[in-house]
Parts: structure tokens; C-alpha cells; sequence
């Protein structure tokens, strides 16, 4: 039964003329302007993407190889405000922020803590 179903289908099929795929073209597209002198270069679409690719590429390159402004010089660092007796001040102090950044104090807070 399915081989009768398949040979009907298939003599069916049969019958439908192929369509032709050619495709007919219009005229060349005549361009004016600009656009002329670049088509007279590159041909194809494809070209002229890569082409417009490759321009804002380079803008990019170029920008990038540009060099930078020097950088600003770099402020002093003002001295930490040091305690009268060398301890440690607290840390609710307003000057334990100034203190605990300048080199060395930290490592005297970590060792405070671990007595």
C-alpha cells in the first residue's frame, strides 16, 4: 500500500514542469559623482565594504597611536599625623584614617592585634 502511495506521489511530481531560475538583470546601475570614482575602484559590494571597513580601521589605528598627554605630576604626600607617644590611635580618632596609610603603621596595628 505505501509503495502505491509512494509511485502515485512520485508520478505526480512528475508531471510539474521545473521553473527556470535564471534570473534576468536590469542594466548596470550608472553611478555619478564620488560614487563613480570609488565603484572605478572597487568593483563589487563586497569590496567596497571592505574598503569602508578598512578606513575606519585605520582612523582607529591612528587615533590609538597617538601619543597621550603626559601625565599630571603627582601631588606630596602629606605626613601622617603621629601620635605624642607613638601608639596607636583609635580607630573611632579622626587621624587614624592618615595614620594607618602611611608605611609601616599598619604592620604596628596588625601586631597590636594579634597580642
Amino acid at each position: 500500500m505505501f509503495a502505491l502511495r509512494a509511485g502515485a506521489r512520485s508520478a505526480r511530481l512528475a508531471r510539474v514542469p521545473a521553473r527556470g531560475m535564471a534570473g534576468g538583470h536590469g542594466p548596470a546601475k550608472e553611478y555619478t559623482g564620488i560614487e563613480k570614482v570609488v565603484r572605478g575602484v572597487l568593483k563589487k559590494d563586497e569590496h567596497l565594504v571592505l574598503g569602508i571597513v578598512g578606513f575606519y580601521a585605520t582612523l582607529v589605528l591612528l587615533f590609538k597611536m597617538k601619543p597621550s598627554k603626559p601625565a599630571p605630576a603627582a601631588a606630596p604626600i602629606a605626613a601622617a599625623p603621629s601620635t605624642a607617644d607613638g601608639d596607636i590611635p583609635s580607630v573611632e580618632s579622626p587621624t587614624f584614617s592618615a595614620w594607618i596609610e602611611a608605611p609601616g603603621n599598619a604592620d604596628k596595628w596588625f601586631a597590636a592585634l594579634a597580642k
